[in-house]
Order: C-alpha cells, then sequence, then structure tokens
C-alpha cells in the first residue's frame, strides 16, 4: 500500500533470538510507525502497554521513543474491558496512561486502522515539514496531537481540553482519517504543535516514603517519572498526595511564549485540587485517594488524570499526563471529620453484571423471574423490593415478550420446522431489544434497593440459605460470609445464624460496604443468577503491584484528633499497632514488624517470633 516505506526486514540472528516479535526493545535510528498484536492473559503479564507502563524502565524506554520520532500501536486485548476478574472483562488494568503509545481498544487486528492513520498522516505533510519534523524528533508527538484534536470525540473546542479526548485506550470507530491527512496537510511551520513537558519540583509524600504495607523489594510508589508522563501508585495512607509539576521545559520550533493549560481528564473534581502558578508554568497537584470509578464507556477504572497542554498563537500539544492508580483491592473510609477510619485490603467486585447486550436473552429471564407467582424466597424478596408500578410495567413487558418466546420453544422442540428457527430467534431478539430499556431501568433500581438495605441478609438468612442448598451459589454464598467473619464484621452464632460484631446501632460506611458486598452475592449468586454474571472475588489486582493482604485496618485517634494507630482484624484476631507501624505485643510493648510472602498472602510477624 505504501511503496516509497521503507519496511524494516528482521535480520536471521535476530529471528533465531526472538528479537523480531514481541516488545520492542530497541529505539531505532530511523522515523517509525510500528504495531505488535501480541499479548498475554490478564492474570499472566496482560497486554504489552501493560508490561510497559508496569516498570520504570519500560516507561523512561517508550518516553525515549516518543522523542525519537517512533510510536508504535498495540491492542489492549483484555485489559480495557466491561466486567470484572474476568465475567465479561477485567475492567481498566492500566496504572497509567501515556501519550507515548497508542493502545488499541480490541485484539490482533484492532490495532491496523491507526497504523494506516498514522502513515497516511506522515504521508501528507509537506517534505519540508516532514524533514523538520524528523530532524528535531517532534514527529511522534506531532502525530498524536494530530490524532486526538480530530477524532469524532471532540466536538467542541474545549473537548480536546477533557477526558474524551485522551482516554487510555482508543477505539477505531472514532478515528477520522480524512480530517487527520488534511490536518497534516496545511500544517506549516508556524503551526507545529509545541511539546508539553513535566517535571517534579517537590512531592509529598515522598515516592519512597514507605507508609505502606508491602514486601521489603517495593520500595517506592512511583511507577515512572519522565517528561511525557508520570504515574504514581497511593500506596500511602497520607490523606493527600501532593505534588509540585513544572512544565517549564515545554518547548515551542519557533521559541515562542507559550500558554499552559492544566486540566483534570478523569477523577472526582472534589478531591483533586489543581493550583497553577501565576505564570501557568507550574501547578500544584493536591489528589486525594478515590474510590473506583467509571470512564465514559462505563468501564471501571481506578485511576486519577491530570495533563498539562501548552499552546502557541497557531496550536496545542499533545498532552503530558500526570497519573495516580488506586489499588484496585484496596477501600478506604474516612470519619465525619474526614480523616482515614479504615482500609480494606480485600476490596470487593462492584459490578453488578447486568448483560451488556441490549438483545440478551437474560433480560427476558429476570421478567419470568420477577413476575413469577411460585412461592420462592427470590420471588418474596422481589416483590417486597419492586413497587406496584414496576410490577404492572413488568407484567405488561411479559405479555409483549412471551408469543416470540413461545413460538421459539415450539419451533425448537419441532424437529420438522427447523428452518424456521433463525427467524424465530431473531424476532425474539428484536423483541428483547426493544423493550430492554424499560426491563434494565427495573432491575436496576431493584438491585439497588436490594442491595442498599442493611438488612437484607440478616432478616432473610434463615431462607437465603436454604434457597442456595443444592447450588453452587451456596459456596460463594459461604465464602463470603466466611471472609467477612474472619475480617470480624460478622459473627456466627452457635445456631448458625449470624450478626453484626459492631454493637452500636448506627452503621458506619465500612459496615454498609461489607453489608452491601455480601448482598451483591446474594442478589447475583442466589436470587437472580439467571440475569446477573458476576464474579464475587475480591477485585483483581496485578501481583507486580501489590500483595494480597486478608486484613482490614481501623483507626484510631486521640481525644484531641491525634492518630494513634490502628486495630487489625485479620483471621478473627485483633493486633493492635501504633502510629509507627509497630505492633503492640502482651506486655503492652511496641515491636518492629516485618512482612513477606505466606501460602499467596502478605502477613507479619516480629523479630521474636521470626527468632522462635
Amino acid at each position: 500500500m505504501y511503496p516509497s516505506l521503507r519496511h524494516y526486514q528482521a535480520t536471521p540472528a535476530e529471528i533465531q533470538a526472538g528479537r523480531d516479535k514481541g516488545p520492542v526493545a530497541q529505539i531505532r535510528e530511523i522515523a517509525t510507525i510500528g504495531n505488535c498484536s501480541m499479548a498475554a492473559p490478564p492474570t499472566q503479564g496482560g497486554s504489552l502497554p501493560r508490561l510497559y507502563l508496569m516498570d520504570a524502565g519500560a516507561s523512561e524506554f517508550i518516553a525515549k521513543q516518543y522523542l525519537t520520532n517512533q510510536l508504535f500501536v498495540y491492542p489492549e486485548h483484555l485489559d480495557y474491558d466491561l466486567g470484572a476478574n474476568g465475567v465479561s472483562g477485567y475492567g481498566d488494568l492500566f496504572p497509567a496512561n501515556s501519550p507515548c503509545i497508542l493502545i488499541s481498544q480490541g485484539s490482533s487486528h484492532s490495532d491496523m486502522p491507526f497504523v494506516k492513520a498514522l502513515l497516511a498522516t506522515a504521508a501528507a505533510f509537506r517534505p519540508e515539514i516532514q524533514r523538520q519534523l524528523i530532524q528535531q524528533r517532534i514527529l511522534a508527538p506531532t502525530l498524536q496531537a494530530i490524532l486526538r484534536q480530530h477524532t469524532t470525540l471532540v466536538v467542541e473546542p474545549d473537548d480536546y481540553y477533557s477526558g474524551k479526548a485522551h482516554p487510555p485506550v482508543f477505539d477505531a470507530s472514532t478515528l477520522d482519517e480524512l480530517k487527520m491527512v488534511t490536518a497534516a496537510q496545511i500544517m506549516t511551520r508556524l503551526s507545529i504543535p509545541p511539546l508539553a513537558f513535566l517535571q517534579v519540583v517537590s512531592e509529598q509524600p515522598k515516592p519512597d516514603s514507605g507508609d505502606w504495607f508491602e514486601l521489603p523489594e517495593i520500595k517506592t510508589n512511583a511507577l515512572s517519572t519522565t517528561p511525557a508522563f508520570i504515574s504514581r501508585l497511593y500506596r500511602s495512607t497520607s490523606p493527600v498526595h501532593e505534588i509540585r509539576l513544572s512544565g517549564s521545559k515545554s518547548v515551542d520550533t519557533e521559541k515562542r511564549p507559550l500558554i499552559y493549560e492544566w486540566r483534570l481528564l478523569q477523577g472526582d473534581p472534589k478531591r483533586v485540587e489543581i493550583i497553577p502558578s501565576d505564570s501557568g508554568e507550574e501547578a500544584t497537584v493536591r489528589v486525594r485517594w478515590h474510590p473506583p470509578m467509571h470512564a465514559p464507556s462505563g468501564i471501571r477504572s481506578h485511576r486519577v488524570e491530570i495533563a498539562l497542554f501548552v499552546r502557541s498563537p497557531l496550536a496545542i500539544s499533545a498532552p503530558a499526563i500526570l497519573s495516580f492508580y488506586m489499588l484496585p483491592n484496596e477501600m478506604r473510609f474516612f470519619d465525619a471529620q474526614g480523616r482515614l477510619s479504615e482500609v480494606f485490603y480485600q476490596a470487593g467486585n462492584p459490578e453488578i453484571g447486568l448483560p451488556v447486550d441490549l438483545s440478551d436473552e437474560r433480560w427476558l429471564a429476570f421478567v419470568e423471574a420477577a413476575i413469577s407467582d411460585t412461592p420462592s424466597v427470590p420471588s418474596k424478596i422481589f416483590n417486597s423490593g419492586l413497587t406496584d408500578k414496576d410490577k404492572t410495567a413488568l407484567a405488561t413487558l411479559w405479555k409483549s415478550l412471551q408469543k416470540p418466546k413461545l413460538t421459539l420453544d415450539q419451533l425448537t422442540a419441532d424437529p420438522s420446522r427447523q428452518g424456521e428457527l433463525d427467524t424465530a430467534r431473531k424476532n425474539l431478539s428484536q423483541a428483547i431489544r426493544e423493550h430492554s430499556p424499560a426491563i434494565q431501568s427495573i432491575a436496576q433500581r431493584l438491585i439497588a434497593g436490594l442491595t442498599e438495605e442493611s438488612d437484607l441478609f440478616l432478616t432473610h438468612q434463615t431462607s437465603i440459605l436454604a434457597h442456595a442448598q443444592g447450588s453452587p451459589a451456596l459456596t460463594d454464598l459461604r465464602a463470603e460470609l466466611k471472609r467477612l467473619t474472619l475480617l470480624n464484621v460478622l459473627v456466627e452464632q452457635a445456631d448458625g445464624t449470624f450478626t453484626l460484631a459492631r454493637r452500636s446501632p448506627t452503621l458506619t460506611d465500612a459496615d454498609r460496604y461489607y453489608l452491601r458486598q455480601l448482598h451483591l452475592t446474594i442478589v447475583s449468586q442466589v436470587l437472580l443468577p439467571g440475569l446477573l454474571r458476576r464474579s464475587p472475588a475480591p477485585l483483581y489486582v496485578d501481583p507486580r503491584l501489590s500483595s494480597i493482604k486478608p486484613w482490614r485496618d481501623v483507626y484510631r485517634y486521640t481525644s484531641k484528633g491525634e492518630p494513634d494507630g490502628w486495630l487489625r482484624h485479620v483471621q478473627g484476631r485483633v493486633h493492635r499497632f501504633d502510629n509507627q507501624g509497630r505492633l503492640i505485643d502482651d506486655n503492652d510493648l511496641p515491636q518492629s514488624v516485618r512482612y513477606f510472602l505466606k501460602e499467596g498472602h502478605l502477613t507479619f510477624e516480629t523479630a521474636i517470633q521470626a527468632g522462635k
């Protein structure tokens, strides 16, 4: 397709050594647009972009590529999809957002539309502009600026300064190759985009402050510090991570004064503070811990993103991005004064598991289950959770769906009419698609009401456990009950029933969270298995980032509001720690502890215990 393009041919030695494929490991001397459609399963390393973004050295490598005219495209494969723990997908597993590479939504071949668009754009520059971009080593940032400004995601000018224009993963359907080529063709020396560069001026807590619980070899919360992108893990229990950044190294090819724009791309504006300096060259960024959030695509994410854009009179740069990644297996709670009150290190899956496809027959299964007059535990609970209006609407929907379903059932049972099955399936799918938005609305209200109801399990536990007998749901339910019992959230009585461990009549936010996770398991596995597909296990976290910690820490404060250590609930026991992270022993003496892996989980012991 591109006769004038120079194609690199691997040498026999490179092929024999396996260097002709896989993640790029060399900086090439010539301008390069490339791709590699390879990936491992999400729990075995994941996509190539995740491989790069997970390591400081690899992050520096792709930043060097970016600043030496090299831009590569990689598929996300299974690292950026709806779902959790492998049911539908894993959510957003990327610890950072970087302009140094392009990530395509999908697997093999999803990267090719981007490769072709980039090649066409690079070819469309006027010869003198193309030479200048290559000589000044700014081809890749220029291509990124053009692509991001001319996708269908950018409708209004200010959209380019928002997260919608800079997702970590791009869908090929948003590409507008004609606009990209046109922008390249009309570019002049004066309209070449400037380059936005970041530099850390100061940071608190420091990247190696160590106020977290990990293996000794994990010494920093810094994943990357490059001119093009910076990424941090929010390991610290500090209420705020503050970082002061400078954009003074940003450059314009014509050496014109620049205008600095600091913008929040993803995150809660109430939890992120961006304070630019008077000149705009510097900004102080303060980020508080974030619970899981959802991108516009609906994909769950755990990452906050702040971008620096620089503007010359005629052009806007590609972003330089600061990312903060919240570990998915952590859930934090705060008291009325905004102080950290509790950290749970086995955060549950917040996904409900509703069908994504509007024509999915599971919508039909929900209607049938919800209107059933057969006396059962689900119907009894549904009746208490559905309004009269919802019940009437579901009955009407069932009448509309019953005929095409009955027709399909009859044809399926009649061998002589198998030729009519495709048409019958299409008719049923069309009917479900037409009515599923109304069904979805009712299902979401019902599930929200049931999971938020604090006494769903405590009131109906006998009947719920009895209903789960003999089904795989019992294993999942028992696992969740055991987890909450070992964390001292629930107490199992002598008669086999469960009560809350807290005797206070007022539930804390943490109490409500634990009960909601239990209720999600009950609704998805016991009451609505025909509608919901959900993993009841704690959220997956990449073991390269954090170890599994089977505990929760409840923080304490003195009467003056000063930190006074925490209580650690693990395996049904309670351990007392002081404010320096030392374990208070049976003699009320503080003992230093070390952390190590045992049977796949992080555990701890004092020096005295280690000596024994």
